[in-house]
Parts: structure tokens; sequence; C-alpha cells
């Protein structure tokens, strides 16, 4: 595998796939992507980190996290986005 890209498992209502990304791509990227990849609406998605249920900031890029390989990230809607 590329040392600029990483492999990430996301969980989602709708299943589970293992997506690649650039490290340096930001935490929204992956979510839009993972909204798209498993046939969800636009609209407010937070991602997770399953082992700590931190959840991750949009604005952050991946690299920051210090992720390891294939580690489990959950798309979850956001709660309380309603207006």
């Amino acid at each position: 595998m590329d040392q600029k890209q990483i492999e990430l498992v996301i969980e989602s209502p709708r299943g589970t796939a293992t997506m690649t990304f650039d490290k340096t791509a930001k935490v929204a990227e992956v979510i839009e992507a993972a909204r798209a990849r498993f046939g969800f609406e636009p609209g407010a998605f937070v991602l997770r980190r399953a082992n700590t249920n931190e959840a991750l900031a949009p604005e952050r890029p991946l690299v920051s996290y210090q992720f390891k390989e294939h580690e489990v990230l959950r798309l979850v809607p956001e709660m309380g986005s309603g207006v």
C-alpha cells in the first residue's frame, strides 16, 4: 500500500466497507465518501472511532489521528442536527 494512503473500515447502519483514502484527506471528505458509498441522502453525519467512540473533527486531516491500517470507524447520524 502506498505510504500516502490508508485503508479504513467504515461501519454504517447499512453495512461495512473497507475504503482507501489519502492520509491528508480531511475527515469531512471521508464522511462524504462513506455517505455516498452507503447511499445515504446528504445530511449531517459524524465519524467515530469504534474503539474509543471519539467523534472526529471534520476539519482535521486523517494523518492527525494516527490511525492504524484497517482501523474501524463508525458513520452515524449527527444527533441534534435538526432545527
